[in-house]
This record gives C-alpha cells, sequence and structure tokens, in this order.
C-alpha cells in the first residue's frame, strides 16, 4: 500500500469519524417534554417576620421568579394543612398563618393571587392539598364560622385498635378514610375549590392512613368497624388490610370523576409514600396507600413517589428507587420522582447530588418535582451549572383530551435596527376558549430540519396567549429558521406553523434595508 493510498484512507476515516461523532451529538437530545415541579409548603409564604397581605404576596411572586430560575413548569402551591383555609372557602376557617387567628379574613385570596402570578409567568399552579389531616397540635381548635372539622365531628377522627380517638400532639389528628361521610365531605372541600378557581391541577398530599397504622390499628373507629363487618359496608368480603387501601381507592375514584367531568383538563395527582410495597416504611402495607392501583384503574394522571434518599444510600439508593417505580409500572399515567433537595449543603448531600438524581429521573422517566422552595437556593447553582436545564413543556397528558390545536398562521418577522427579530403570527379558529391554547413554542434552528424534540431548538415557551416574541439572541451574520406551534391545557401541540428562513447581515443593517433579510 502506497503513502498515497494510505493518507486516503486516512482522511476517509477521519471524515467518517467526523459525520459519526455530529450524529451523535445530534441525538444527545435535551427533552422538551419534562415535568419541572416546584412543591411550595405554606410555611414558605405565609409567616415569618410578618404575616402581611403586601410580605405575604412579595414573597410569592418572589418564589414563582426563582422557580424561572431552574425552568420550572409546574408550581405545587399548599393551601390546605389541617382543616384550614388559605382560599375563600364556605367549608372551612381561614388559616391562622395568614393572621395569626384562625377563622379571620386576611382580606386578600392567596390562591387567586397564586393562580394570577403563576401564570404571568408561564407556570402551572397545581393546589396542594393534605387530604385527611384534620388538625396539628397540642390544643383544639378555637372555635370559627364556618366550624373547624376538629370540633364539628369529633366522630370522624382516626381511632386506635382499643377505639380510642388518635390524642393531640404536633403532629397531624387525621380524619377516617373508612367513613363515608369524612371521604365526602374532603371531596365536597376539594370540588368547592375546582369548582371555583382557574387551577391547573389538582395535588393530594397525605391522602392516606397515618403512620404506623398497621401496629397501632389505625383506623378502629367505631363506624368503620360497624361498616367493615357488615355486608353494605363490606359487599366484597375484604380483609381488613385490603379494607382499608379500598378505603382511600374509593375517595380517589370519586373525587377524580368529579373534578374530570366538571373540567376534563385538570390534572390530577397525589404525592405517595416512596417505596410501594416493600420494606419497614412503604405506602401498601403501612398506611393503606395503594398508589399503583389508581394508575392502573386511570384514576390520576400522575403520582409522585417521594424518593428522598441520596444516591449512595446504603439501604434505599435513589436510583434502585426510582427504577422501580418507573421500569416495573408501565401504563398510560406518568410516575414523576420527589425529590428531597432542602437537605442539600451537608456533607452528605453535596451540590452535585441534585444533578445525579435529575440525570437518573431523565435516564428511567421524563420528569422529577422539587421538594421544596426552601432548597432551592441551596441547589439553583448545581441545577443551572451542571443540570442541563432548557425550556421544556409539562408531558402531554393525551388520555385527557388527544385533539391537539390547530396550526398558527403566517409566522413573518421584523429585523431591528439592534438585530433583535420581531416574530409575530396569527391565530387559527380553532382558539375557542381557555381550555384550548394556553401558550406558544417558538422554534429556531439553524438548518431547516427544525427538531421539535429537542429543547436546543426550543427558543422560548410563551408565558400567555400573546402573538409576538422578540428573539435577542440572533446573532449577526447568521441564517435562523423559525416556527411556532400552540399547546392547550393538557400539553396537546399543534401542528408547526409555516417555516420562516431569516438570513441576519453581519453588521446591522438600515431601516430600509434590514427586511430584505427576511424571507
Amino acid at each position: 500500500m502506497n503513502i498515497c493510498t494510505k493518507s486516503i484512507r486516512i482522511i476517509l476515516l477521519m471524515s467518517l469519524l467526523v459525520v459519526t461523532m455530529g450524529s451523535v451529538c445530534r441525538k444527545m437530545r435535551y427533552p422538551t417534554r419534562e415535568m419541572r415541579g416546584l412543591w411550595v409548603t405554606r410555611w414558605e409564604w405565609a409567616i415569618g417576620d410578618s404575616n402581611k397581605e403586601e410580605v405575604q404576596k412579595r414573597r410569592i411572586r418572589d418564589i414563582f421568579d426563582q422557580a424561572l430560575n431552574v425552568k420550572a413548569n409546574v408550581i405545587f402551591f399548599q393551601i390546605r394543612g389541617n382543616g384550614d383555609a388559605f382560599y375563600v372557602s364556605k367549608y372551612e376557617p381561614w388559616s391562622e398563618l395568614l393572621s395569626h387567628k384562625l377563622g379571620v379574613d386576611p382580606g386578600w385570596d392567596p390562591l387567586e393571587f397564586a393562580i394570577n402570578e403563576a401564570h404571568k409567568r408561564g407556570l402551572e399552579l397545581h393546589v396542594w392539598f393534605n387530604t385527611f389531616p384534620a388538625w396539628r397540635g397540642k390544643t383544639p381548635p378555637i372555635h370559627t364560622r364556618p366550624e373547624h372539622v376538629y370540633n364539628a365531628h369529633p366522630e370522624w377522627l382516626v381511632c386506635d385498635k382499643s377505639g380510642e380517638p388518635v390524642k393531640l400532639s404536633n403532629h397531624y389528628v387525621s380524619l377516617s378514610p373508612g367513613i363515608p361521610a369524612v371521604r365526602k365531605y374532603i371531596n365536597d372541600v376539594a370540588m368547592d375549590i375546582v369548582s371555583k378557581y382557574d387551577i391547573d391541577g389538582f395535588h393530594f398530599d397525605y391522602i392516606r392512613y397515618p403512620e404506623h397504622a398497621d401496629k397501632l390499628g389505625y383506623s378502629h373507629d367505631s363506624i368503620s368497624v360497624r361498616l367493615f363487618k357488615s355486608r353494605a359496608g363490606n359487599p366484597y368480603n375484604l380483609d381488613w388490610d385490603d379494607w382499608q387501601r379500598e378505603n382511600i381507592n374509593q375517595f380517589v375514584r370519586m373525587f377524580y370523576d368529579n373534578a374530570t367531568n366538571l373540567k376534563p383538563w385538570v390534572k390530577v395527582s397525589a404525592a405517595v409514600i416512596g417505596k410501594y410495597d416493600y420494606s419497614a416504611w412503604n405506602g401498601y402495607h403501612v398506611v393503606y396507600q395503594d398508589a399503583m392501583r389508581w394508575i392502573k384503574e386511570s384514576k390520576i394522571d400522575f403520582i409522585v413517589p417521594m424518593i428522598y434518599w441520596q444516591t449512595d444510600h446504603k439501604t434505599a439508593p435513589f436510583e434502585k428507587i426510582t427504577k422501580d417505580w418507573l421500569q416495573n409500572n408501565v401504563y398510560e399515567r406518568y410516575i414523576f420522582p420527589g425529590l428531597m433537595i432542602n437537605n442539600l449543603g451537608s456533607e452528605k448531600w453535596p451540590g452535585e447530588e441534585v444533578v445525579k438524581q435529575i440525570q437518573i429521573c431523565r435516564k428511567y422517566g421524563n420528569g422529577m418535582v422539587f421538594f421544596s422552595h426552601g432548597g432551592l437556593t441551596r441547589a439553583i447553582e448545581a441545577i443551572q451549572e451542571k443540570g442541563d436545564i432548557l425550556p421544556a413543556n409539562v408531558p402531554a397528558m393525551s388520555w385527557k383530551d388527544d385533539k391537539p390545536p390547530m396550526d398558527p398562521r403566517n409566522l413573518r418577522a421584523e429585523f431591528l435596527a439592534d438585530g433583535t427579530i420581531k416574530l409575530m403570527w396569527d391565530d387559527s379558529n380553532s382558539y375557542n376558549g381557555p381550555e384550548d391554547v394556553v401558550r406558544f413554542n417558538v422554534y429556531r434552528g439553524e438548518d431547516r430540519f427544525i427538531d421539535y424534540d429537542d429543547a436546543r431548538d426550543l427558543l422560548h415557551i410563551t408565558s400567555n396567549l400573546d402573538n409576538e416574541y422578540f428573539d435577542t439572541t440572533a446573532k449577526f451574520g447568521t441564517q435562523y429558521f423559525y416556527a411556532v406551534t400552540a399547546l392547550d391545557r393538557v400539553g396537546n401541540e399543534s401542528p408547526p406553523s409555516n417555516i420562516l428562513e431569516i438570513n441576519i447581515p453581519l453588521i446591522a443593517a438600515s431601516e430600509n434595508d434590514r427586511n430584505t433579510y427576511l424571507d
């Protein structure tokens, strides 16, 4: 083989390597669909050095602004803790965290305010609702109007194996899920929120029996015991554990059907115990929470297992548990792991830990939820630097509605003197109401084959229905291709608009000439 032939082969191999590497790099996609949720507890915005309205509003704004720094797309905003309300309720009294006294009207509606502020920023607002807890504290609630459920219905409280109600303490005292009137009451409280507020989702927490229910006999209240032993209350002759689980299942079915019949786009979800049915602490056996039953029956849109262990935990490593949830349970519903970012900053939880957990969530699934805002300040630097966080939409839930909106029309642009590209487009005739189109995706690629599944081509997600966007990141001397799609409330995406080709000159053009660069 002569030197010329060897050289040709080397050149060919190098060319092949370059092409292959370019193909591999392009295949390393960044998701345009990824749940990035943030739990915001009531403690993080409603209390502190002052509980004045303007202070609490400022906290809500600041929290939502910080959520945007990690490209979050869903806020889980806590509005019920223990039989109290952070919104206008006809069933339950105002929370004492708002005005230092239970039942006192704070003079504003935190939930309505939070919904408006979230939507201004393009964030979905899912109300976070503690389901069965009735009260928390060593003394009972004061009398209010409406009367607090703890005072109004003492016969509804969870009881131990001796039939004694759980005593007041610094932990939650709960209502018994085995009592039909309890399930109806909580359903009515929740549906009051769904009917009155423009929420995007409803998120249940503590949707289970209390801790150690299996050992302490929760709940052997007289009503539950009577129903369990009767043909009417236990028609399938279930054993005690299965009957307890079925009580929770009945509540989930009832609410899901009621909520989706009223507002089909509302996304129903639940935070659940991090281990489903194994080990000493799990949902299925210990607190009678059968989260996978809800998924299999299509009576919930997604669950969030609270996988609050680090990646190198000796008995509960994050990746193993996440894999168990996401690979062994493949159904037409989502499972988004919950990450404990509040522990970051300690020796066991360095900043890189959250990056590892994000990568694991992407390896097996399509999103995660961070607990909670309080840990975001410690996690934000690592997430921004190494988390590969680009804009992303909430994964579509096409089982709620599988009809995508029509494509936006007549995408066009103006080339401004400073190099900014002003994009404009028209609605299609399919935009009929708030449940149809809520925002737009603006895509930009450097070739005509825009990749609508790669976030590197997803330039921007609008926060509202404005039909324009100013691209201030366009570079002089570059050719771009733009397209716009429409999104409805359950994440269905329209076909793309017409593709707009723009050739930007090397220097800013004069006012008379700059629009000649638009195709």
